[in-house]
């Protein structure tokens, strides 16, 4: 999914759960906006790791280009790192925020991968991740 859907869709969820659950306030209502589309800096990070370029717009077209071929590691984008964050948001409200937004960054995309068959574009586990790695 492009950026432009996850901030649109991002700004939808945000203020559906804003007007369902106003005692969120306006840092929560942030929170999980700004969560909902910039977990994907995993992405670019991925991207200056493998490519050793700097470049935003190169690292779009790069992934862009690279649908399908290969897994990659988009570490924010892992159920481990999710469940660390989920514990993790059970001491701290701020991070519970972030949590929901990545979650639903998360749904959007597995339902993307889903619908263009590319369910198996990228790991889902660190652990397999580094499994892979070994061998």
């Amino acid at each position: 999914m492009y950026p432009k859907e996850h901030i649109f869709l991002g700004i939808l969820f945000s203020v559906l759960v804003f007007r369902f659950f106003p005692s969120i306030g306006l840092i929560g209502f942030l929170l999980i906006f700004l969560a909902s589309f910039l977990i994907d800096v995993d992405h670019y990070t991925y991207y200056v790791f493998k490519q050793k370029d700097f470049s935003i717009k190169h690292s779009f077209n790069w992934h862009v280009k690279n649908i399908g071929v290969g897994r990659k590691l988009h570490i924010l984008h892992t159920l481990d790192f999710l469940l660390v964050l989920g514990l993790l948001s059970i001491l701290n409200k701020y991070l519970l925020y972030i949590f929901i937004g990545f979650i639903f960054h998360m749904i959007l995309d597995v339902i993307y991968m889903y619908l263009v068959h590319e369910v198996n574009d990228r790991y889902l586990f660190f652990t397999s991740w580094v499994v892979d790695r070994g061998r």
